[in-house]
């Protein structure tokens, strides 16, 4: 994904209108190790080589987090279904269709455990 992304393969949503803020872009969220691209959010450069202003400390320290949990909770959907453990060669309405039902079996699954 991370070169289909780079070379502008994906086909990334345009902004989308979100209440009162108006037209929002889609961004994707990343490492140091990718490019600053156009829909594409990581961290401000430096850690280690240089002292971080606080405002970009706290940045990379929230966009950590975020991407933690993404790969966390991928992880977690990957181990029980195992579709999700390598390209899903297939059109992309089934593959809208695939990812949307593994999320809600994995909203159902951890609330079913939650309710015993």
């Amino acid at each position: 994904m991370g070169k289909s992304f780079i070379n502008n393969i994906l086909n990334v949503p345009t902004e989308k209108e979100i209440g009162q803020y108006g037209l929002i872009p889609f961004y994707a969220v990343a490492d140091e190790a990718f490019p600053l691209l156009k829909n594409l959010i990581r961290p401000f450069p430096g850690r280690g080589k240089r002292k971080l202003p606080l405002d970009e400390s706290i940045f990379n320290y929230r966009l950590s987090r975020s991407r933690r949990t993404i790969e966390n909770t991928f992880g977690i959907m990957a181990s029980k279904w195992r579709i999700l453990r390598r390209p899903i060669i297939a059109g992309e309405k089934t593959v809208n269709a695939i990812t949307k039902a593994v999320v809600v079996l994995h909203n159902f699954v951890k609330i079913s455990s939650i309710l015993q």
